[in-house]
């Protein structure tokens, strides 16, 4: 698991249900990183999914 993936998985745990972009601050990511590090930890069965809330305009974890 890398810094990132961990990052991500603390935010969450920490702070609850947040949006991508609210992760990506938390975590101080670039925009183009965040997919990639929620893909892996998607693949390696740490977070279920995530999904784009088109209504709203914005990517959130489930």
């Amino acid at each position: 698991m890398t810094l990132s993936q961990f990052a991500v998985l603390e935010a969450l745990y920490s702070k609850g249900d947040l949006t991508v972009g609210e992760v990506r601050e938390k975590i101080l990511s670039s925009v183009g990183t965040i997919p990639v590090i929620v893909n892996n930890l998607v693949g390696r069965g740490y977070v279920n999914d995530w999904q784009i809330k088109r209504t709203s305009g914005f990517a959130s974890f489930i």
